[in-house]
Parts: structure tokens; C-alpha cells; sequence
């Protein structure tokens, strides 16, 4: 993993790849039970999205690349974290993974469209 204070050297590419590599390791502990064990996760997940959102829209724009990725964690936060900049596309892959129902992607999917709908999503 990367050294959240190395982030801002980092090109958009580079931040991409490290968003889905963090992803990746995200799902890994949640099949196994163990993503409570492992709060840096979550920590460098944020981290990389905050220095995205630094960037500007285009920035965070990338991450829709990830739209397709095969697993199905990557998509979702690669929707969620782009929610501000691409709501329509963003929406269309909660809820391809809320109608899916494999949990937990499908509970946080479901959560998070509620949330917009509700109006109390925080981006």
C-alpha cells in the first residue's frame, strides 16, 4: 500500500490503480471476515478519494474507468466516489449491485441510494 503522505506525488493514473488496489484488499478482508481488523483500508481508501477530489472534477472523473472493473467492490466504490461528478452513470451501478444482492456490496449499494434519495448523502 501507499504512504498516504507519498499521495500527492502520485499521478491520476497512479492514484487509480492504487484506488483499485485498495479495493481489492478491502474485499479480500470482508470475505474473510476481517475488514474491522484492517481500519487502514479504509483510511487509504478515503485518503486517495480526498486527494482525487483535490484534483479537481477530471480527477475524480477517472475513477469511472473502474465502472467495469470484474469485481464488484471496485465498481461500488468507484460509484460512490463519484457520485458528485457523474450522478447518473454513479446511480446506474448502485443499483446494478443493490438488485444484484451479493452482500455486503449490495447493503452498502442500497444504504447509499437511500441516502440520495433521502438527501443526506455526504460526498
Amino acid at each position: 500500500m501507499i504512504e498516504q503522505k507519498l499521495l500527492d506525488t502520485l499521478t491520476i493514473d497512479e492514484l487509480i490503480m492504487a484506488f483499485e488496489e485498495v479495493c481489492l484488499a478491502q474485499d479480500t478482508e470482508l470475505r474473510n471476515a476481517r475488514l474491522h481488523k484492517k481500519p487502514e483500508l479504509v483510511h487509504q481508501l478515503f485518503a486517495i478519494g480526498k486527494e482525487l477530489k483535490s484534483r479537481g472534477r477530471e480527477a475524480r472523473l477517472a475513477l469511472t474507468s473502474l465502472y467495469d472493473h470484474p469485481n464488484m467492490h471496485v465498481r461500488l466504490k468507484a460509484a460512490r466516489y463519484t457520485l458528485v461528478v457523474a450522478p447518473l452513470p454513479s446511480r446506474q451501478i448502485l443499483e446494478k449491485i443493490a438488485n444484484f444482492g451479493h452482500m455486503p456490496q449490495a447493503a452498502e449499494a442500497r444504504e447509499t441510494l437511500r441516502h440520495i434519495d433521502e438527501g443526506t448523502f455526504r460526498d
